[in-house]
């Protein structure tokens, strides 16, 4: 994972000479998925049926998309954050994802969609001279609540993103993808 995301990084688009684009994406990962070792889908009521962000067309989307056999699970992957950067399908297909729910939560092409989220609601909403821990700060307020602009601010979840950004051992729980994924990373 950790080479998967280094080789992405360069897409990020922050200030190489200020924040380590591979140590910020990685800071993230960590924090959405505990290192990468809880790689499960993580249901989000919110976007379940009633819920304030449900979307009956996303819903229907996923659920065309997908192989009869699993249409019951499909159903409630559309109401999950998925894959090693925790991305929800709705999300994605804002950012121009076309696949299936369980197409996004290929860490490959996972990586893909946080890079564009965070080069779309962060990064680009992030005028002027920021100092390391600003980047990280603002980069992870707006991965958490999608703005960094917002009112809103977690600032646990920025504590977190600092944290591990900054830990000499940030990578060593990240391991290698497994099998279940296409390719060796």
């Amino acid at each position: 994972m950790k080479q998967l995301i280094a080789s992405r990084a360069g897409a990020l688009q922050v200030p190489a000479h200020v924040v380590d684009g591979a140590r910020l994406l990685g800071a993230i990962c960590a924090v959405e998925t505990e290192g990468w070792l809880n790689r499960q889908p993580n249901f989000e009521f919110g976007y379940w049926a009633g819920g304030q962000y449900f979307d009956l067309e996303v819903h229907k989307r996923a659920i065309e998309r997908a192989d009869p056999v699993l249409v019951p699970t499909m159903s409630v992957l559309t109401a999950c954050s998925v894959g090693p950067f925790q991305i929800m399908y709705r999300t994605a297909l804002e950012l121009g994802f076309k696949g299936s729910v369980l197409e996004l939560a290929d860490p490959r092409v996972n990586v893909e969609f946080a890079i564009r989220y965070l080069n779309v609601r962060a990064i680009a909403k992030m005028p002027g001279d920021h100092s390391e821990e600003e980047w990280v700060r603002g980069c992870a307020d707006a991965y958490n609540t999608g703005n960094p602009r917002d009112n809103r601010r977690n600032l646990d979840y920025e504590g977190e993103a600092i944290e591990a950004y900054r830990s000499p051992t940030l990578w060593d729980s990240f391991g290698k993808l497994p099998d279940y994924y296409r390719g060796t990373w």
